[in-house]
């Protein structure tokens, strides 16, 4: 019933009902898509100016509203007391404030990990490292005590001894984010810095290549 598919209030609703038939333990995901373009919401929000950056809004206070419901209904299921929730985007986006394609801060993107079964130290925890996606993997499989060995290429977020970067890759260029720079380095020879130095960017690409090649 949208461009892309579904609302997001009807996955979260389908999923939710979904689960309650499910035999434990599972693992269950979806993916949200109201927040993309062009932002259709079949609800009234308090966002109603027809401007691009309002629409994005609209439909962030959307998805966030169905979320709402969907934790208020999944509470109540036996097993929500035993679950891991894990929030993340896919993508940022350069909207609300209009940024540049290639800022690099339209790339950041929201990671909430929720759960009944989270330790008292880490309730309300805010993280300041430079991440990405895939580094959820070792930092959730450390936390269980569990191997995290064959995520090679995952960089747990909550480990003493982190190197904090990010690594991004688009169409024609890629990008590399560490606590204190950011670069943009194109095929073309067309680089853009702040305070960033291609050299360990570009090793990292060299082996990440080299090691997708030698599969």
């Amino acid at each position: 019933n949208s461009k892309w598919g579904a609302h997001d209030g009807i996955v979260l609703n389908y999923q939710a009902q979904e689960l309650s038939k499910a035999s434990t333990p599972f693992f269950s995901m979806l993916l949200t898509l109201s927040t993309h373009e062009p932002f259709e919401v079949p609800v009234a929000t308090p966002f109603n100016d027809p401007s691009e950056p309002e629409l994005f809004k609209k439909a962030a206070w959307y998805t966030d509203e169905s979320l709402k419901n969907y934790f208020a209904e999944v509470k109540k299921q036996p097993w929500f007391s035993n679950t891991i929730f894990i929030l993340v985007a896919d993508h940022g986006h350069r909207l609300p404030l209009n940024r540049d394609y290639y800022d690099p801060k339209i790339r950041r993107i929201p990671l909430l990990i929720y759960s009944p079964l989270l330790k008292s130290e880490f309730i309300g925890l805010k993280l300041n490292q430079t991440g990405n996606q895939n580094d959820i993997a070792s930092t959730l499989l450390n936390q269980l005590g569990m191997s995290s060995e064959n995520f090679e290429w995952s960089n747990d977020l909550l480990a003493k001894d982190r190197h904090n970067f990010a690594y991004l890759s688009l169409d024609e260029a890629f990008t590399w984010v560490t606590d204190t720079s950011s670069l943009v380095i194109r095929p073309n020879g067309r680089n853009e810095h702040d305070k960033g130095s291609p050299t360990v960017a570009l090793a990292y690409l060299q082996l990440l290549f080299g090691r997708f090649l030698s599969y």
